[in-house]
């Protein structure tokens, strides 16, 4: 007992060099960094007496190989045994219910890990660059993956889920594990061969979440929508290819996605707002004839779309359309469009391409502002009125043509306006 630091039922700090600890019992609880460093620990025991260990107690002790867990260990803290990189097999007691922020993380030997039935939660990093771990079999109490919770376990092959409840898997919870991934289901789970895939599709057809890991993704022909956030910050995925079954894309299914090059949309009939947004590698979009609806900010922050062409399309906006979207350079408005909205290219930089349909009769304010690139518009002529301030600061602006003498012009420019007006009928 002498190299045990010890408060009441706590244990503070191991101040020895054994390398076999046993815990005394009756100890409830094990401090914050009580072995952190310990290069001579190879084994510990911890007594069913202990409930709880605190943030990294175990961290970093590089030769540990051995843990026997408290059968009543309830809660631990973070970091707990991260970089413990002799550890090959942990037990996890049934009791804890949530396995915390980093705890097992940079265990660089560890192969095996056994659940028993109660835990519900991996956290956030719980085993990031277990580089050894090849298979796991999750409990039946399973409940949450949290994101990036098997990050770069570049050998895990196979998670095996006990029960067909539904459990949530955020996106990224595999991110760079090995590219063959399955996640393996009862055979009674509803959609058990697109669940292996790593798509989370509810009983109305909707994909809630792709946590899989591939780098081209072909969405399941049993999906009719595309959930809210499905694919948000999604870090693998390149190409996404939807088939006709899916009609509505629901808000942000697929912003901020770091590598998203390419989407082929086949039957989408409504795509809702932020869909693409902070997107910023995307490249291409293939849009189907039968698009009806573009939500709001849709292209927002999409850097590397230079070219946007609703030509054969009748959809209609229900807001901006691509402010601060340094990629758009041409732009080709739906054929039978009646209104451009507020704030549409809102600081496009580069957008110096746009053909405005004859359909048109409305052109909201502000909806070309910094658009520094456009040199010239030619504005339609069942447009009724135009404001000034719709091409504010658009530095490069010289001529903007008018259809119509019908229309009217009103607003005052800015001192950056340097447009020479003018009319068809004049040339």
């Amino acid at each position: 007992m002498t190299n045990f630091l010890i408060d009441g039922k706590k244990h503070v700090k191991y101040t020895g060099s054994s390398d076999y600890v046993r815990i005394p019992d009756g100890i409830e609880f094990i401090g914050s960094n009580a072995f952190r460093f310990n290069k001579h620990l190879k084994s510990v025991y911890i007594p069913d007496s202990v409930t709880f260990i605190d943030d990294r107690a175990f961290s970093s002790c590089t030769g540990l190989e051995n843990i026997r867990f408290s059968e009543n260990l309830k809660a631990m803290g973070k970091h707990v045994f991260s970089g413990c990189a002799a550890l090959e097999t942990v037990s996890i007691p049934g009791r804890l219910r949530s396995i915390n922020f980093c705890s097992f993380k940079g265990c660089g030997s560890l192969k095996n890990v056994i659940f028993h039935e109660g835990t519900e939660r991996i956290s956030l990093s719980a085993f990031s660059r277990c580089v050894s771990l090849r298979e796991i079999v999750l409990p039946k109490s399973i409940r949450s993956i949290r994101q990036f919770a098997f990050l770069r376990c570049t050998a895990l092959r196979k998670v095996i889920f006990q029960s067909v409840n539904e459990c949530s898997i955020d996106v990224n919870s595999f991110y760079k594990t090995h590219h063959s991934i399955r996640f393996l289901w009862p055979e009674t789970a509803p959609h058990r061969e697109e669940r292996a895939e790593g798509f989370r599709i509810n009983k109305d057809g909707v994909l809630e979440k792709y946590y899989g890991s591939k780098a081209d993704v072909r969405i399941p022909d049993c999906v009719k929508v595309i959930g809210a956030g499905a694919f948000r910050y999604n870090r693998v995925t390149e190409i996404i290819r939807v088939p006709e079954s899916v009609k509505v894309i629901e808000s942000g299914a697929m912003s901020y996605m770091d590598k998203l090059r390419e989407v082929s949309l086949c039957g989408i009939r409504v795509l809702e707002r932020y869909c693409f947004r902070g997107s910023d590698k995307l490249e291409h979009v293939i849009f189907p004839d039968c698009l009806e609806v573009i939500g709001e900010d849709c292209f927002a922050y999409c850097n590397s779309l230079e070219e946007i062409d609703l030509g054969s399309t009748n959809a209609v906006f229900k807001g901006r359309i691509a402010p601060m979207s340094q990629g758009p350079k041409r732009f080709v408005f739906p054929r039978n469009l009646k209104a451009i909205p507020f704030d549409a290219f809102y600081y496009c930089y580069r957008l110096k391409d746009v053909y405005i349909p004859s359909s048109v009769t409305e052109i909201g304010q502000y909806a070309f502002e910094g658009c520094k690139s456009l040199t010239s518009i030619v504005i339609p002529e069942n447009v009724e009125v135009l404001n000034l301030n719709t091409f504010k600061s658009c530095d490069g602006l010289r001529t903007i043509l008018l259809k119509s003498r019908n229309t009217r012009i009103v607003g005052e420019a800015d001192k950056f306006f340097k447009a020479c007006i003018c009319y068809a009928d004049e040339l």
